[in-house]
């Protein structure tokens, strides 16, 4: 299955505490990293390349949209109650 431009990207937790960026519905990840903000700027430039591609979020509580650049190192919660 290839990334297309109506695709979702998935940040999602995935072993040994790394973060997983993967095509939404895909088992295998696309990549995987150490750090939370190298995820969400792959995803960010993932997104950027194919023009119509959504980036979701998996956490507890199901998924949320990606944050903005300047938020990525807030925590998803605080970032959808609007805490600065």
């Amino acid at each position: 299955m290839g990334l297309d431009g109506n695709s979702a990207v998935v940040i999602s937790p995935g072993i040994n505490d790394r973060w997983d960026v993967s095509e939404k519905g895909s088992d295998a990840p696309l990549a995987s990293f150490d750090r939370k903000e190298d995820a969400y700027a792959y995803a960010d430039d993932l997104k950027r390349m194919k023009g119509n591609a959504t980036v979701l979020v998996e956490d507890d509580d199901g998924f949320s949209p990606l944050p903005a650049p300047g938020e990525w190192d807030r925590p998803l919660d605080a970032v959808a109650r609007g805490e600065h």
